[in-house]
């Protein structure tokens, strides 16, 4: 495989219609908010990331496109909120011991609760759960038919943005996310 893939990978991105109408939504957000934004999709038990703006101060990490992420984790959590229980059943069953970064166990039981509070709410804040010294909101991006096609991310350094500064960003991420649904089905 080697160069080869990073050729076609290459191709994809510039000629991803999803990734194309995406960015200009995540441009105005990251924009508005200082944040980094990103756009992410499920594929199978893991989330992809398929866009990303950095924000006024960027993440301390690299988060190159295309890199497979756990759904029970930060903004995975919500592609994960609306899986059917089949699915559920499957992502705890294959996703081997679930731990937040700083190493704090992730029961099943646990994170139904989290992903039923996550339904309830519409929305996703976390700090320090995937990376260290990140704090980031997430909503979901819903297609025509009403079923999650992919979520929107704020994120930045924690130490910048606590829980209360992501709060009050939550409305402008649900306006973006809108607006990406309506991008992505223009393009689909």
């Amino acid at each position: 495989m080697g160069v080869a893939v990073l050729a076609a990978a290459h191709a994809f991105l510039v000629s991803d219609s999803v990734s194309r109408a995406a960015t200009p939504v995540l441009q105005e957000l990251a924009v508005t908010t200082g944040l980094t934004a990103s756009y992410h999709v499920r594929s199978g038990m893991e989330r992809v990331v398929v866009a990303r703006i950095e924000g006024t101060y960027p993440l301390r990490y690299q988060l190159p496109i295309g890199r497979r992420l756990p759904l029970y984790l930060g903004a995975g959590k919500v592609l994960a909120a609306w899986m059917t229980e089949v699915e559920l059943e499957e992502l705890t069953g294959t996703a081997g011991p679930m731990r937040t970064t700083e190493g704090e166990v992730i029961t099943p039981e646990a994170l139904r609760a989290q992903l039923a509070l996550i339904r309830a709410r519409g929305y996703n804040i976390t700090v320090n759960e995937r990376a260290a010294g990140t704090s980031g909101a997430s909503a979901p991006v819903h297609g025509p038919d009403g079923e999650v096609v992919g979520v929107a991310t704020l994120s930045g350094p924690s130490e910048r943005h606590p829980i209360e500064d992501l709060e009050t960003w939550v409305p402008e991420l649900r306006r973006a996310a809108s607006a990406l649904a309506a991008a992505c089905a223009r393009v689909r």
